[in-house]
C-alpha cells in the first residue's frame, strides 16, 4: 500500500500541511476532494491547513488505498509548540489598558542580538543613507529592548500593531518619530519575509534537482538491452527468461521504489546486479565483468539509483563491444553503516571520463551527503577508478 507523508512547510509565508505520496492518480482524485486542500504550482504538491480536522478528513478519504505516515508532522507540530512565541507582555498595552506607563527598557538580549547587525547590513546593502540608517537602527533597538528574551522574528503583525498603539497612546510618541519606527519595523519584516521565501524556495529548488538526478538512466541501456533480448529470442536462447525477469525487476525498481527518497541497501546492490547481468549480454561470454559484495545490507538506506552512475560511465567509456581487452570489476563492501564502492575499468575514451552521470552524482552527494563522503577517480595506462567511501547516517 502506498505511503502518503504529511510535512509542515511555508507556503507564500504561511505554513500548511504539505501531501506527499508516489503518484498515483486514485490518491490524487481522492485528495483533492479534501476540504480545505489547495494545490501549490511551485512544490507541485497538494497542502492543507494546520488542522485536526483537516487531517482527520484526508485519512478518511484515502484510507482505503494508502496508508497516513504523521511522523514526521508530529515532530513538527511538537516542536512547533515549544518554539511558538509566548505571548508578547506588549500586547496588554492598549488605549483600554492604562495600567502601566512605560515600557521596561533592557538591553537587547542575546536571541535578537543578530537582528541589528543583519538590519545594519541590508540598509547599506540598499543604499540609504547614513542618517536614516542611524535613525531605523535607533528605532528598531527601542522594539528589541521592550521585547527582552522574546524571539522578534517570531511576532506577528497583531503584535507589532499593539505596539504601535502602545507607543502612541501611551508613550506619546511624536508622529514623525512613530513614523520612522514603522519603517524600520517594516524594513526588517519584509526583508525577514524575503529571506524565508527564499529559503523555501532553495529548499524546493533542492527536491527538484533530486527528482531530475533520480530520472539520470540512460535510455540507451533500455534500448541496448531490448536489442539483446530481440537476439535472443530469435535464436531461442535459454538465457531469455531470465533476461526478461531482470529487465521486469530492474523497471519496477525504477519507477516504483525509486519514488522514495531512500531505498534500502540491498535493493540498491539487487539492482546493480541485474543491470550488470543485461549489459553482460553485448559481450564475449570470455569477457571479465565481475561484481563482488562483502558484507550485508542490514536496514542501511541510500539515495536511489546513484551508484548506477559509476557503472555506466564504466560501460560507456572503457568497454568497446569488439574489444578483447575489456574488463570491470565492481566491489562494495558494508561495514555498519560504512559503505565502500569502487569501479575499476579498461579505459579507451580520449575524453574525460567525468560525464553527466559522474557529474550528477557529485550534485547528488553535495546535496544529501555533504560532509559524510570521499570520492577519488584515477586514469592510469589505460585503467579507469573511482572510489567512493560513504557514511550512511
Amino acid at each position: 500500500m502506498a505511503i502518503v507523508t504529511l510535512a509542515i512547510k511555508l507556503h507564500h509565508g504561511e505554513e500548511r500541511i504539505f501531501i506527499s505520496f508516489p503518484y498515483s492518480k486514485m490518491i490524487n482524485d481522492a485528495v483533492r476532494q479534501v476540504r480545505g486542500v489547495k494545490w501549490s504550482k511551485a512544490a507541485t504538491q497538494w497542502h492543507l491547513p494546520i488542522e485536526k480536522a483537516a487531517i482527520e478528513a484526508l485519512k478518511q478519504k484515502i484510507q482505503t488505498i494508502a496508508q497516513l505516515d504523521t511522523r514526521i508532522l508530529k515532530k513538527q507540530l511538537v516542536e512547533r509548540k515549544q518554539n511558538a512565541a509566548p505571548t508578547l507582555p506588549l500586547t496588554k498595552y492598549s488605549s483600554q489598558n492604562p495600567a502601566k506607563r512605560t515600557v521596561n527598557i533592557r538591553k537587547i538580549r542575546p536571541v535578537n542580538a543578530h537582528i541589528l547587525p543583519s538590519m545594519k547590513q541590508q540598509l547599506k546593502l540598499k543604499a540609504y543613507s547614513s542618517s536614516t540608517i542611524s535613525t531605523y537602527l535607533n528605532e528598531m533597538s527601542q522594539l528589541l529592548q521592550a521585547l527582552g528574551d522574546i524571539p522578534a522574528d517570531d511576532l506577528q503583525p497583531v503584535h507589532l500593531k499593539r505596539y504601535l498603539v502602545y507607543c502612541l497612546d501611551k508613550l506619546g510618541l511624536k508622529e514623525n518619530t512613530l513614523h520612522s519606527r514603522i519603517n524600520a519595523m517594516k524594513f526588517y519584516y519584509d526583508y525577514r519575509n524575503s529571506e524565508k521565501q527564499r529559503i523555501e524556495l532553495a529548499m524546493i529548488n533542492k527536491d527538484l534537482q533530486l527528482n531530475l538526478l533520480k530520472q539520470q538512466l540512460s535510455p540507451h541501456f533500455y534500448f541496448n538491452t531490448l536489442n539483446n533480448l530481440y537476439g535472443l529470442a530469435r535464436s531461442n536462447n535459454v538465457q531469455l527468461s531470465g533476461a526478461l525477469q531482470q529487465l521486469s525487476n530492474i523497471m519496477h525498481y525504477v519507477i516504483v521504489e525509486c519514488n522514495q527518497q531512500r531505498v534500502s541497501l540491498q535493493k540498491e546492490i539487487d539492482f546493480l546486479q541485474s543491470y550488470i547481468a543485461l549489459e553482460k549480454l553485448r559481450y564475449e561470454e570470455n569477457t571479465v565483468i565481475d561484481m563482488q559484495v562483502e558484507g550485508k545490507a542490514n536496514g542501511q538506506t541510500i539515495l536511489p539509483l546513484m551508484l548506477i552512475q559509476f557503472v555506466e560511465n564504466a560501460f560507456k567509456h572503457g568497454m568497446k563491444e569488439k574489444s578483447e581487452q575489456n574488463w570491470m570489476k565492481v566491489k562494495l563492501k558494508i561495514q555498519d553503516s560504512n559503505l565502500s564502492f569502487s569501479v575499476n575499468n579498461s579505459y579507451y575514451s580520449p575524453l574525460s571520463a567525468e560525464g553527466i552521470g559522474i557529474t550528477s552524482v557529485r550534485n547528488h552527494l553535495n546535496l544529501q551527503y555533504e560532509g559524510k563522503y570521499d570520492m577519488e577517480m584515477d586514469r592510469v595506462d589505460g585503467m579507469f577508478s573511482v572510489n567512493l567511501q560513504l557514511d550512511l547516517t
